[in-house]
């Protein structure tokens, strides 16, 4: 299960205003889509994968007259359905958790059990708990993908610990992206192999290459060398 993004819920209001004004576009089923993420409803992974195949189906529609402000006939059919389905920001969002995955696996190694680099003990562990059903099945893909490359360098077994439904409790907030924060001891041992993550059963990337040119996982404690503001992809 999963929220909907706000900007999710401002395309879907988009589509149904756009529909109730036109009377066109879209179907019952994305009205109700709609009126989910309007009403913040959690998501199952059923919906999100149905979400993410509507949008895969349906992204030719991007490129007829319509779609885009400005052109003849906008709002088009297509441009009403989309917006229904939450538009860019759900598309987005019903793959995030593969781009999520890639920057897991390549920041650090994890070979090394309870250890990342001269850093020992169980909190130092690799591990990924999940709350859905997808969440684990692309999770254990990719590592079977990721040993594979990792095979190829002459690392041994992943150690990463994968469970599923696990309660654990955030750290207390002077942890929270502790980096950040103004005063923090500089520090990071984290330890990338330099094997990058390609794709899997289910892998869709949605980030393009520009962002991942911004890590150089050849640089050991990489974490440390790059900074806090997002990465621009125009």
């Amino acid at each position: 299960m999963s929220k909907p993004t706000q900007g999710m819920k401002e395309e879907a209001r988009k589509g149904l205003d756009w529909r109730k004004e036109y009377g066109r576009g879209g179907t019952r089923i994305g009205a109700e889509r709609a009126n989910q993420i309007l009403n913040n409803e959690n998501l199952s992974d059923e919906t999100i994968k149905r979400m993410y195949s509507f949008f895969s189906r349906h992204e030719v529609d991007k490129k007829a007259e319509g779609f885009r402000q400005g052109e003849k006939g906008y709002p088009s059919n297509g441009r009403i359905a989309w917006a229904l389905w939450g538009g860019d920001a759900g598309f987005s969002w019903s793959k995030r958790l593969v781009d999520l995955l890639k920057l897991f696996w390549e920041c650090h190694d994890p070979t090394q059990g309870n250890r990342q680099g001269n850093d020992t003990g169980s909190q130092y562990r690799s591990a990924v708990y999940t709350t859905t059903e997808q969440q684990l099945l692309l999770t254990n893909a990719s590592r079977e993908a990721y040993q594979i490359e990792l095979n190829q360098r002459g690392f041994g077994s992943i150690t990463t610990e994968i469970l599923a439904n696990q309660t654990f409790f955030f750290a207390e907030d002077y942890h929270q992206q502790y980096l950040a924060k103004p005063g923090s001891r500089p520090y990071c041992s984290a330890m990338p192999t330099q094997a990058l993550l390609g794709s899997f059963p289910g892998s869709a990337y949605k980030l393009p290459n520009k962002v991942w040119d911004n890590y150089d996982w050849s640089i050991q404690h990489c974490v440390l060398r790059g900074d806090n503001s997002p990465i621009s992809i125009h």
